[in-house]
């Protein structure tokens, strides 16, 4: 059964604002939205949230999100990650969790899609994070 995923960054977001801000970010490492490098928070308003949902921040379609999957907010300087929907699938470096304090390098497993929290974002921390998220995920298959 194929997923429909539909990628994108609600009107909240523009691309200009994308690719000049600097911030915490998620990085798809695997699925139909590997590569894509979603902005976390600044200039938009605390909590971001990830879902299904046309009002989220930020859509990821598809059967295994939620409509409200997750949200992400820094609270007294650390970036906590919660489960919206009790239903929702998330697992923080392979733990399954509710909520979860997030570090730069974590792996954040949103339904099928695995992403890794950028702390300090450049294009070397994308490349690197993609990287690394592409060895654990072939050592996890064997």
């Amino acid at each position: 059964m194929k997923t429909n995923v539909v990628d994108h960054p609600t009107k909240k977001h523009s691309p200009v604002m994308e690719s000049l801000a600097v911030g915490p970010r998620l990085v798809a490492c695997s699925s139909v939205i590997r590569g894509k490098v979603i902005p976390v928070g600044e200039g938009i308003g605390l909590p971001f949230v990830i879902g299904s949902n046309q009002a989220c921040d930020y859509v990821i379609s598809g059967s295994t999100m939620e409509e409200f999957h997750v949200s992400v907010e820094l609270v007294e300087g650390d970036w906590l990650l919660t489960s919206v929907d009790r239903n929702a699938q998330v697992w923080v470096n392979n733990e399954p969790v509710s909520v979860a304090v997030i570090e730069h390098g974590d792996q954040v497993q949103l339904g099928r899609h695995l992403l890794v929290f950028l702390a300090n974002y450049s294009e070397d921390t994308v490349s690197d994070a993609i990287h690394v998220a592409r060895i654990k995920l072939q050592n996890r298959s064997h």
